[in-house]
């Protein structure tokens, strides 16, 4: 008969091998002292590695973090990992977003005037160019999206669209208004500060704000600038002197109708040039004579068109002084002066405003 086992039978005695509280056991079978120890061994061991992995991860996101590395549009959000701003990012977005919200604010305009249908085109233009070299500069779409959404909308771009209402009717008025906000102070230090590459657009375009701000009505106040280099503006003087002569040969050939205008900005042209010799100093070259004409000017047909050949030239050489200027420099603002003052003369002759004043862009 089988009965219980005796201690002698082979049963473990008492602190000779009975297993102590907590140790490990496997399938009923009693773990020997050597291998509790291996079994410590082997889970300090893994602790060791757990912790090995998330030091070299660390490291491996700190390193990346540490690159020059521009990422995809779609790529994944990723801690620590920055993306690098491509040169005058702040400058370009704020000039898309007043381009974006003028291009909606003109849209919004009931009945709008002829005026106001080629404004929404130019800055629609504008938005275009400047999108395009946000995206050329590697900036992210939804970057560029959220700014200029959060910007003209007051709202998050991640707001839902039922929470959105729509924006209300505005006016010629509020237009005007909105227009001459690039001319603020703040506006045109970002201008000025933009590098040599882009700073000359940025110019162009706050130019032509200027003078749709004042074509709408709006008046524009010029805060003190410094004036331009001068050597800058000796090339601008160039540019202008034939012009005004031009303008005398246009006036003499008009009639009594159209000779006010012509006599007011002949006005306007030897005002621009005395300036620009006081800013040009010793630079100034001395005036000539007399300049040849593109053709002979022996009608009022003739002077009209006369009239919509030089004032173009004149706003094509006006961008010329801003590659030339220190960094920051206020100067900027009186490019940008001169040349909406040039656009001005050559729209008040018939000559089609463009988005980019003085610039060759599409």
């Amino acid at each position: 008969m089988i009965g219980p086992m005796s201690p002698g039978a082979g049963a473990p005695s008492p602190g000779a091998g009975a297993p102590s509280p907590g140790a490990p056991e496997s399938r009923g079978l009693t773990v020997s002292g050597s291998e509790r120890v291996r079994l410590r061994l082997s889970a300090s061991r893994q602790v060791v590695l757990r912790r090995r992995g998330l030091l070299l991860a660390a490291a491996a996101t700190a390193a990346l973090a540490g690159c020059s590395i521009r990422l995809e549009d779609d790529a994944p959000s990723l801690p620590l990992l920055q993306r690098k701003s491509m040169p005058d990012e702040k400058e370009l977005i704020a000039g898309l977003t007043l381009a974006t919200s003028l291009t909606q604010m003109a849209g919004r305009i009931p009945g709008a005037p002829a005026l106001v249908t080629q404004l929404n085109g130019i800055h629609d233009a504008q938005a275009k160019v400047l999108h395009d070299l946000l995206t050329r500069g590697g900036v992210p779409e939804h970057v560029i999206e959220s700014a200029t959404t959060t910007a003209t909308s007051g709202t998050s771009s991640r707001t839902p669209a039922a929470a959105v209402s729509a924006p209300p009717p505005a006016t010629v008025q509020a237009l005007a208004a909105a227009e001459v906000t690039a001319l603020a102070p703040g506006s045109l230090a970002l201008v000025a500060g933009a590098t040599t590459a882009n700073r000359t657009l940025l110019t162009a375009i706050a130019a032509q704000r200027a003078l749709a701000g004042g074509l709408l009505g709006s008046t524009v106040t010029w805060p003190a600038t410094d004036p331009l280099p001068p050597a800058a503006a000796g090339g601008l003087l160039e540019a202008t002197r034939p012009v005004a002569y031009a303008f005398e040969i246009i006036a003499a050939q008009l009639g009594a109708d159209a000779r006010p205008v012509a006599l007011g900005t002949l006005a306007t042209l030897r005002a621009r040039e005395r300036e620009l010799v006081t800013m040009a100093g010793t630079s100034a070259a001395p005036e000539p004579l007399g300049y040849a004409l593109p053709f002979a000017v022996t009608t009022p047909e003739l002077a009209r068109r006369l009239a919509g050949v030089v004032l173009p030239e004149l706003v094509a050489r006006g961008l010329d002084p801003v590659s030339g200027l220190p960094a920051a420099s206020s100067a900027v603002t009186t490019v940008v002066r001169l040349q909406a003052q040039a656009q001005s003369l050559a729209h008040q002759w018939g000559v089609p405003m463009v988005p980019f004043p003085g610039m060759a862009y599409p």
